[in-house]
């Protein structure tokens, strides 16, 4: 007995050393469909596109129907690029979920082609192919794991869409509890969605078909199962226990004690008609009914009316500024070295020109009170406020900040205090700023910043409130100091130790935001395809069309190939068992999944038209185990007829 243990033992270890540890294309698809089967969860093979003669990757599905009827159905979607490894967290997670025997249906899709490096035209990803698929006009929601990313992290928006407040919130309570929380925002603004410099993929593909989705991250899953196990299997519990399934797109939700508080649309509506009235009633009972503040108020506000659109204007002025300068003296090779750079010749050039400005309203005017200033400051407030929230309803807890603020300077009259409240009102800032930076694809984010007709108004009107508090503090230091000489000094210290702080500050942040990006992929063009790809063709006739067959062999594994053929026709295909799509006149390309088979062969009706048919594939240039590499690029054509 005990020799037949060790002998099992020898055979187990044996199987593990020799057993491919990193399997692609169709030999994923079947390990993953065999393992899956051998769980007994009854796979189903889903085929991702006409394949004609070839043998080409698929999905794997496992559906879990409820004991009743049901009228929702959950997407649960796995990439099997991450299953092998992960096995056990899989199998006890859809071992969890059927013991629980909710009261809805549950599909598991594991889908193929979701992490590819490369693009091409006429991509084939497997939860597109899916969603083709399935009747969208049912009540449908989706939650998206990827098992072995760099980091955890839930991913909520796409395209402008953001997912709905209840899945992010589950999503985040549990990243919470699992003490995985470290990428976790402590305060979420749905307006960040309305940007169109966030984007994922898969995520896109359930937004565009209507189906509210989630996309949970999480890194290493081989090392940590449990937090793994308990991800998935509590995602699927707080699903059920979530009574109202709307898809709202206006929210905020902040962290207290671990856990996340959501204020929905409806309830900060209610905040804001309250907030209006009082600030409403504040400006009436102060301004209106009092005819002596009344007085008072006019007659000083009419010596330093200009104070505010010329902040105003001068920071417009001063940002197209900062971006005229910044193309003629400066530059930067990566997306991430443009954005600050930018922002730093913008902010420095706006706070030089609002600093001589207000040097010179100190110099000239001398008929303005400091109480002016505070009437200003609360009527700018309101209109800022209003505005903004016009604009989307959660950047309503913001501006609320800032005006409670601007009260806060009216009443305190200390100079240092001043310090610190303009230096506050920039605070409300960083955990929107922060979230915009971490989510953001950097180069959509780039594009965005040098190609925007509104960030250069946009941004004066949210920094215009904190100018006037600078004011108000270079103001109470010419009364202090009394002296022309004094009060330029300030002015010029106070322009320097911005200098210096923002630009600090921005390049600390373009070094951690760099560090975290990964290095472009290298692609060398290779000459010597002769050996790598054998292609050929045979025509057979039949009455006026001829039977054209391709045939391809690829002496190794590869991440990527496209067939093209170019022709004079308007379509050199007249019909075929194989997917294609038409790029341009004359010129069409197969469809064909990444990672295809070493030997494929591809049959279409044509006619006697001269053709160009072009095979083009990219392949890991090292150890094939080694996902982390360089890629060579090889293309080998042949001419059908006398071209």
């Amino acid at each position: 007995m005990e020799i037949k243990k060790f002998l099992s033992f020898i055979i187990l270890l044996i199987l593990l050393l020799f057993s491919p540890i990193y399997a692609e294309g169709i030999d994923l698809c079947n390990s993953v469909f065999s393992y899956l089967q051998k769980e007994n969860f009854n796979p189903i093979k889903q085929n991702l596109l006409s394949t004609g003669e070839n043998t080409f990757p698929f999905n794997v599905v496992v559906n879990i129907d409820s004991e009743e009827k049901a009228s929702k159905n959950l997407i649960l979607v796995f990439f099997q690029e991450d299953v092998l490894g992960n096995e056990n967290v899989i199998s006890d997670s859809i071992t969890k979920i059927k013991d629980s025997k909710y009261q809805f249906n549950i599909s598991i899709l594991f889908a193929y082609g979701e992490k590819q490096i490369f693009s091409k035209q006429g991509m084939i990803f497997g939860t597109q192919v899916y969603l083709d698929s399935i009747n969208t006009n049912e009540d449908f929601s989706a939650i998206i794991i990827d098992l072995m990313n760099e980091e955890n992290s839930v991913i909520t928006k796409s395209d402008k869409i953001t997912s709905p407040s209840w899945l992010i919130q589950n999503s985040y309570n549990i990243y919470t509890e699992q003490n995985i929380d470290n990428k976790i925002p402590t305060v979420v603004l749905s307006q960040l969605s309305s940007f169109n410099f966030f984007e994922d993929k898969c995520l896109s593909r359930f937004f565009d078909k209507e189906i509210p989705a989630i996309k949970l991250n999480l890194k290493d899953s081989k090392e940590n199962k449990e937090i793994a196990l308990n991800v998935v299997s509590q995602s699927v519990e707080k699903y059920s226990q979530t009574p109202d399934r709307v898809w709202d797109f206006h929210f905020v939700m902040i962290r207290l004690f671990r856990r996340y508080f959501k204020l929905s649309e409806i309830n900060l509506l209610r905040i804001i008609i309250v907030i209006i009235f009082f600030w409403v009633c504040f400006i009436f009972l102060f301004f209106f009914v009092n005819r002596h503040l009344q007085k008072r108020a006019w007659n000083t506000i009419k010596n330093i009316w200009y104070l505010v659109p010329g902040t105003f204007f001068i920071s417009i002025f001063s940002f197209i500024l900062g971006k005229v300068l910044y193309q003629f003296f400066f530059y930067s090779s990566s997306d991430i070295g443009k954005i600050f750079t930018l922002l730093s010749v913008q902010l420095v050039t706006v706070f030089f020109f609002i600093s001589a400005f207000y040097a010179l309203i100190l110099l000239l005017n001398y008929k303005y009170e400091e109480k002016s200033i505070d009437y200003l400051l609360v009527f700018s407030c309101f209109i800022n406020q209003s505005l903004f929230i016009l604009f989307d309803i959660s950047l309503c807890p913001i501006f609320i900040v800032i005006c409670f603020f601007s009260i806060l300077a009216i009443t305190l009259k200390d100079n240092f205090i001043h310090i610190v409240i303009f230096a506050l009102m920039m605070l409300p800032f960083y955990p929107y700023i922060s979230t915009l930076f971490s989510d953001c694809d950097i180069s959509l984010l780039s594009r965005y910043v040098f190609s925007s007709k509104t960030t250069f108004i946009i941004l004066p009107l949210v920094f215009y409130p904190s100018m006037l508090i600078y004011f108000r503090i270079l103001t109470s230091l010419k009364i202090y100091f009394n002296n022309t000489r004094k009060t330029v000094i300030s002015v010029s210290v106070f322009f320097v130790i911005f200098t210096i702080f923002t630009v600090s500050f921005l390049i600390v942040q373009a070094n951690t935001f760099s560090a975290k990006l990964k290095p472009p992929v290298q692609i060398a063009m290779k000459n010597d395809a002769k050996d790598f790809i054998i292609l050929s063709y045979s025509d057979k006739q039949i009455f006026d069309d001829t039977i054209r067959t391709i045939f391809i062999n690829l002496k190794d594994d590869v991440e990527m190939c496209e067939v093209q053929i170019k022709t004079d026709r308007n379509n050199p295909i007249l019909y075929t068992d194989n997917d294609y799509t038409i790029a341009s006149n004359g010129f069409v390309a197969f469809t064909i999944p990444n990672n295809p088979p070493k030997n494929m062969s591809f049959s279409y009706g044509t006619t006697k038209t001269p053709s160009i048919i072009t095979v083009s594939v990219i392949y890991k240039s090292g150890d094939s185990e080694n996902r982390e590499q360089n890629y060579n690029l090889q293309s080998k054509s042949i001419t059908t007829g006398a071209f």
